[in-house]
């Protein structure tokens, strides 16, 4: 490598780093403020520990396949192809979003359904049946975020790590955007407030993806002849398995943490779950 590429390169590398530190900064920031926002409305409730309880539901199911082993099976061989046979690899990532979107919706309608059974026999326990409305108002977030994070993967792929990096600002923009009315609303209701709340980081997920795709114009051209990518995407899904195991009992444990957390007092999950971050 000659001395000016390897200057070239090096440059690159030092203004993606500092891309993606200033937005990262940026995003820290605003989840601070977010979280005082949200914490303001709520406070230390059921109402607030519901809501926290509703939000791990699908991040729980973005870690495991957004941003875990789907991620770690379906990127080294989409960066492979990129680099060898960039129609293949628009092929095969058209393939893992469609099949990412509908696996996820199916699972999101499915676990709806469930919810909304449990709900109506609910009756006698309200905050019992708040908690999982609250649920079933933020799991679309899931099918959504998934597809944002792959989507990302990408970006990164192809070296834009800006616009991947800027996009948890969407998340708490929403999400203050949507909070700060409460405290210009008299008599407003934390507990019918956090439905739109819950709204609004559904529409982040939205935005995010719309950020991505976007970003990714000119870069990935999506199709639906995908057959001749079908085998990468066995080999994928073969190479997501062990992954899924140990993610899976990492991520159940982890909910499982929350539960616990709000129980014998509903209030522990919003209490641990606030000082956590800091």
């Amino acid at each position: 490598m000659s001395e000016s590429a390897s200057n070239t390169s090096e440059g690159s590398i030092g203004r993606d780093t500092r891309t993606v530190a200033g937005l990262t900064l940026v995003s820290r920031v605003l989840g601070l403020v977010r979280d005082v926002v949200t914490v303001r409305v709520f406070g230390d409730t059921f109402v607030g520990s519901a809501f926290a309880a509703a939000f791990a539901v699908p991040n729980m199911f973005r870690r495991l396949f957004g941003e875990g082993a789907l991620s770690a099976a379906f990127l080294p061989e989409y960066t492979r192809l990129a680099d060898g046979d960039p129609e293949k690899a628009d092929a095969f990532a058209s393939l893992t979003i469609g099949l990412l979107a509908l696996v996820t919706g199916v699972l999101t309608l499915l676990i709806e359904l469930g919810l909304l059974a449990v709900v109506l026999y609910s009756a006698d326990d309200p905050e019992r049946a708040y908690s999982l409305k609250l649920v079933m108002v933020m799991l679309p977030f899931m099918p959504v975020i998934c597809v944002a994070a792959i989507l990302g993967g990408m970006l990164q792929s192809h070296g834009r790590f800006g616009p991947w990096a800027a996009a948890p600002i969407l998340l708490n923009l929403c999400i203050i955007a949507s909070a700060v009315p409460y405290f210009f609303v008299e008599g407003a209701s934390a507990a019918a407030w956090a439905y739109p709340v819950g709204i609004a980081a559904v529409v982040s997920a939205v935005l995010q993806v719309a950020w991505s795709l976007w970003a990714l114009r000119g870069t990935v051209r999506w199709t639906t002849g995908v057959s001749q990518a079908r085998r990468e995407a066995k080999l994928m899904l073969l190479r997501m398995i062990p992954v899924l195991i140990g993610l899976g009992t990492l991520q159940l444990n982890s909910f499982a943490d929350t539960l616990i957390a709000m129980y014998p007092n509903w209030v522990g999950d919003t209490v641990f779950g606030y000082d956590y971050p800091l």
